[in-house]
């Protein structure tokens, strides 16, 4: 009786001396056990990645045809812009195509051309300083995917009669008939062009680069900046983290330090959560985008 007495005694005196000498590295790894063992709300991972956009994005000129010059003898008709675009469209319809939408900047581009070639007396796609229909429209702010040019001089009776000589050209044609142009941009004037009067029109087709929808750039600084707000959380979590672990659970503090982690770490696991999801969805984006630009260049 006396024996069994005398090693639970024992048995007690060790345990007790275990837990007095144990070091407090020993304490800590317990307690990072007690973190991983879902005593302490567990923290999700932030492990975010962005696709990224094109930047190469390779634009292209397309068919650009001898420009056409009319050998009729001097006529009266008058060109009006509006007019032309309505006869252009008459043409894709009657092929079974979707009409040509005007843009103001592709308008632009094409006066701009225009007002060039009777200031410096040429009469070609590039300027005498080297400048093709790519630069043209990227000067008047035409952001595109792919852009073409037609280019009349001469006499025309009428807008119809205009159009037409264009179609009866085969590498004009296939500008106006292109199914890769969506809108279009024409400038006609008549001017002094090496000392005679003449009309000159300009036709220029584009593709624009919002054919491929962008992704959003807010989106993309939202969810860098929750990132940023994520880090910060993350850590202010990891001091509560080394408070808990140097604080005892007898402590009335522990508690306390507990429920504050634990808080935190479900506002922080929420935005997580929604940062796996809008970077997702972002990078969906970022895919079709890159996808588009490149069947369309």
């Amino acid at each position: 009786m006396f024996s069994r007495f005398f090693k639970l005694i024992l048995v007690l005196f060790v345990i007790v001396l275990a837990i007095v000498l144990i070091r407090p590295e020993s304490r800590a790894y317990l307690q990072d056990r007690l973190l991983n063992n879902g005593t302490f709300a567990r923290l999700e991972k932030l492990n975010l990645s962005f696709d990224k956009v094109r930047s190469d994005i390779k634009t292209t000129v397309e068919n650009l045809p001898d420009p056409l010059i009319s050998k009729k003898a001097a006529v009266s008709g008058n060109l009006t812009v509006s007019v032309i675009v309505t006869e252009t469209n008459n043409q894709r319809k009657a092929n079974g195509l979707s009409e040509l939408g005007v843009n103001e900047l592709l308008t632009r581009a094409a006066q701009m051309k225009l007002d060039d070639m009777f200031k410096n007396q040429y009469f070609e796609h590039e300027s005498p300083d080297g400048k093709g229909p790519g630069e043209v429209a990227e000067a008047a702010g035409y952001r595109f995917l792919t852009v073409g040019e037609n280019l009349a001089l001469g006499s025309f009776a009428d807008e119809k009669d205009l159009v037409q000589a264009w179609m009866d050209s085969p590498g004009h044609r296939a500008n106006i008939l292109g199914t890769q142009f969506t809108e279009i941009g024409i400038a006609a004037k008549k001017g002094m062009f090496k000392g005679e009067e003449v009309w000159i029109a300009v036709q220029e087709f584009g593709k624009p680069l919002s054919a491929c929808p962008e992704p959003n750039e807010a989106e993309k600084a939202y969810i860098e900046s929750s990132t940023k707000t994520a880090e910060e959380l993350s850590d202010t979590l990891s001091t509560l983290r080394s408070q808990i672990r140097n604080t005892s659970e007898n402590d009335k503090e522990y508690k306390e330090l507990v429920k504050e982690y634990n808080e935190l770490v479900g506002e922080y696991n929420a935005i997580i959560t929604a940062l796996k999801e809008r970077t997702a969805s972002y990078n969906k984006s970022v895919k079709a985008f890159n996808d588009c630009v490149k069947e369309n260049t």
